[in-house]
């Protein structure tokens, strides 16, 4: 009987393991900080209520929309070198969220250079991650990074309250010491991930999207629609319930996706472009159906 091959034994490698942690402690740090910014420019800084959404909206266009600019960049430059570069500008943002604490200016800039640093380093990670892996392996890769980022999601908001408030300059302290030693961990990647691998080109069907557009639109807009809702969801779902619900849900919402993801890949990956769409919208249908009831079971 012949061995296994290590390959195949092999769950991910060092570099591939390296990146999954990094982007549990990334999210962790973001989110310990990113959700309370409304909370320092309002409250401690002293902005309107009206400059705080235009100054949040213009962040979220940076991060959102900045990668179709990343891209580009980072097979310019190389993909490890826009992770560095993307770290170092995340660090550079937290750490002059500081002085930040009694300037506006400061502040905004500050946020302001966080966001172009994720819009840079989620492009280059992404390909980075999956570099050299073959097209069967993607699928798991893609759906354990989800993973690392949804935990530091769940994680981050509840480990930075005792500080946001009483002590920020300590938690910003933190946050941009903790990006310095992931970007050094960075340093010693290998220079693009591994070996390339050529993809075959795939015959169009029926089954599959005719061009890149048809995913890349379809993206787009369900992304608005979902970053729409959530932002007003707390609106709704907390008057309906109460705040300590509303946050046991969110915990329970980033937890199904922190398990669930890879557990679902290869089934999704089996899936058609259609098919995986009709199975996505649909469920995401049925819970604003549920939503819009009302009631703690209907929102949960």
């Amino acid at each position: 009987m012949s061995a296994e091959p290590a390959t195949q034994r092999r769950r991910f490698t060092g570099p591939q393991g390296f990146l999954l942690a990094g982007s549990f402690l990334i999210t962790l740090g973001s989110f310990a900080v990113l959700p309370y910014v409304s909370v320092l420019l309002h409250q401690r800084l002293g902005l309107g209520l009206g400059t705080v959404g235009f100054v949040l909206a213009v962040a979220s266009l940076i991060q959102f929309a900045g990668g179709v600019v990343a891209g580009p960049v980072a097979a310019r430059i190389g993909l490890r070198r826009s992770m560095l570069l993307a770290l170092a500008l995340r660090t550079a943002g937290f750490g002059a969220f500081v002085p930040g604490l009694t300037s506006p200016v400061l502040a905004i800039g500050a946020l302001l250079l966080v966001s172009a640093g994720a819009a840079l380093y989620l492009p280059a990670n992404k390909a980075y991650l999956v570099a050299g892996s073959p097209d069967e392996d993607r699928p798991r890769l893609l759906s354990a990074s989800s993973s690392a980022f949804n935990a530091g999601m769940a994680l981050g908001p509840p480990a930075a309250a005792p500080l946001v408030l009483g002590s920020p300059g300590v938690l910003f302290t933190c946050v941009a010491g903790l990006f310095a030693l992931v970007g050094v961990g960075h340093a010693f990647l290998p220079r693009d991930g591994a070996r390339p691998v050529t993809v075959p080109d795939r015959p169009t069907s029926a089954d599959g999207p005719r061009s890149g557009l048809s995913p890349f639109l379809v993206t787009v807009v369900s992304v608005y629609a979902f970053m729409f809702f959530q932002h007003y969801l707390a609106l709704y779902a907390v008057p309906r319930t109460s705040a300590g619900f509303y946050g046991v849900v969110l915990m329970g919402y980033a937890a199904l996706l922190v398990v669930a993801q890879p557990l679902l890949a290869e089934w999704i990956a089996a899936l058609s472009y259609p098919a995986a769409l009709r199975w996505g919208f649909g469920a995401m249908a049925a819970g604003m159906a549920a939503i819009a009831g009302g009631g703690h079971v209907g929102i949960a």
